[in-house]
């Protein structure tokens, strides 16, 4: 069996990827991993026995590069990442048996895995960042809360916060 798992982020996003490739090398299956062509989250899948595969541009570069002049550009930052996993993924899952994705923003992922006919997870280390009626959503600049609201109604600031 052979799996794809793709992630996008820094090291906290890629190190939980590389266990988990250690972990199912362990039972036996090959593990291609698509992530930021960082040179040392590279070396940290190659360790595991991971074929590393380079996706979009190396995260230290948004994050210790020059600043965008406007945070407009952030739309075409996040179009440019998209193009990107569709363009690594779709030949990167070829001959895999199943994806797995994770990390800030997996846009492609599922709809590779239907192109190909392969089964599709998508795993959340911070299940906080999920809707859900059980607990609020995290803090983020935009239309406050109102006092007294639920969380379904908070979550649906949230996502207003997010257009």
């Amino acid at each position: 069996m052979r799996v794809l798992i793709t992630t996008y982020g820094s090291r906290g996003d890629v190190e939980p990827v590389a266990g988990l490739a250690l972990e199912l090398r362990r039972l036996g299956a090959e593990t291609r991993v698509c992530a930021p062509p960082d040179e040392d989250l590279a070396r940290r899948l190659t360790a595991v026995g991971a074929e590393a595969v380079p996706l979009g541009r190396a995260v230290r570069d948004l994050v210790a590069g020059p600043r965008p002049a406007v945070p407009a550009d952030a739309p075409q930052v996040a179009a440019a990442l998209v193009d990107a996993q569709f363009e690594t993924l779709l030949p990167a899952a070829e001959e895999c048996d199943a994806l797995v994705a994770t990390g800030m923003f997996p846009a492609a992922a599922r709809t590779v895995a239907e192109h190909h006919g392969i089964p599709y997870v998508f795993v959340s280390f911070m299940p906080g960042v999920l809707p859900s009626p059980h607990h609020p959503p995290l803090p983020r600049p935009g239309k406050p809360f109102p006092s007294g609201s639920d969380n379904r109604a908070k979550w649906d600031i949230d996502a207003e916060n997010l257009r």
